[in-house]
């Protein structure tokens, strides 16, 4: 028997429950993947499953979102502290080779109002929603912008100010996203300018999963959204170029800085990334690639002028100034 099994502890504390019994291998149902015989008895067998309006394709995925606590939404959600119109703009230049549909939800899932993407602009709003309600969104796709620059990036927009959290990878993979981590081959620009100059207040519950990342993913994304105060965790270990540029720009609000884990940089990646966080005063970066224009220009340019700057220990580089460690912060060290 397998000690790390639930056995012992059922034995212990379930006796009436405990009996191990044996069978002849022609009485049972041997199965090692879900496209076996009985591979529907697999937890990744199909399976589907219905909860909160939601519908699971296995009880895997279900058992997987369950791990996230207090109150881990299954899509993106927008939240609204006071009654608003949420509005999603799409331009034509984002058609249906980058994107196939977008969903819309105000009753928690239970009914869909769905848009087909084709080669014109879509603009996108939903009902008036009332204080503390909030619309769940959903998307098939690749990416939500076909370059940086103006009108070809979709934008979510707001009467007023709203939250948002969820697993942002909703909006690329509709219900199949919970174990998505990583982007379309070939993608990029993924969620650039998604949420540029919108009203949000606190993202510290979205989820960007992603590990490894693609040309301009996330660039602008959060660009000058001065009333946020919180920004969502970024796990990513491997760069790409402008993969972060501009993302919290001139986010005036912002007080300390996800972690950055990543230890190699590359082109670009955090140029501007939060320059004009005036109120910045803290950020742990682990890269060991020396800082300068090629990677790191003017990132943390007119921050804060005082804070903490956590460093990998294992970085030779002493780089002070808008391209390093901002002058007069205090220098700590940390293991990657």
């Amino acid at each position: 028997m397998n000690t790390h099994s639930i056995a012992p502890f059922i034995q212990e504390f379930y006796p009436q429950y405990y009996s191990i019994e044996r069978y002849p291998v022609s009485q049972c149902a041997a199965f090692s993947k879900k496209d076996n015989e009985w591979g529907v008895f697999s937890n990744f067998g199909r399976t589907p499953i219905l909860v909160d309006g939601i519908t699971f394709k296995n009880v895997e995925q279900l058992y997987q979102l369950m791990k996230f606590k207090d109150e881990e939404p299954v899509l993106l959600i927008y939240k609204a502290p006071n009654p608003k119109m949420p509005t999603l703009n799409i331009p034509a230049s984002v058609d249906s080779t980058y994107m196939t549909s977008v969903s819309y939800s105000v009753d928690n899932g239970a009914t869909w109002n769905t848009t087909t993407i084709d080669n014109t602009a879509q603009t996108i709003t939903t009902p008036t929603i009332n204080t503390g309600s909030k619309v769940l969104w959903k998307g098939v796709g690749k990416q939500m912008a076909s370059s940086t620059s103006s009108g070809r990036y979709s934008q979510f927009s707001s009467t007023g100010n709203f939250s948002v959290s969820g697993n942002i990878m909703s909006l690329l993979y509709g219900d199949e996203f919970t174990d998505k981590v990583n982007f379309a081959n070939a993608s990029k620009f993924n969620f650039s300018r998604l949420f540029i100059s919108a009203k949000i207040t606190n993202t510290d519950k979205l989820i960007l999963p992603a590990t490894t990342l693609t040309a301009s993913c996330y660039s602008y994304m959060f660009n000058a959204c001065t009333s946020l105060t919180t920004a969502p965790e970024l796990p990513a270990t491997t760069l790409e170029g402008s993969c972060y540029s501009f993302m919290f720009y001139n986010c005036t609000s912002l007080t300390t800085a996800p972690e950055l884990p990543a230890t190699t940089l590359t082109a670009s990646c955090y140029n501007s990334m939060f320059y004009g966080c005036s109120s910045l005063n803290y950020i742990k970066a682990m890269f060991t690639t020396t800082p300068g224009t090629h990677y790191t220009q003017s990132w943390l340019g007119t921050v804060s002028p005082t804070g903490t700057f956590v460093k990998n220990n294992a970085a030779t580089w002493n780089v002070t100034g808008p391209y390093g460690i901002p002058t007069g912060w205090i220098v700590e060290t940390a293991s990657a």
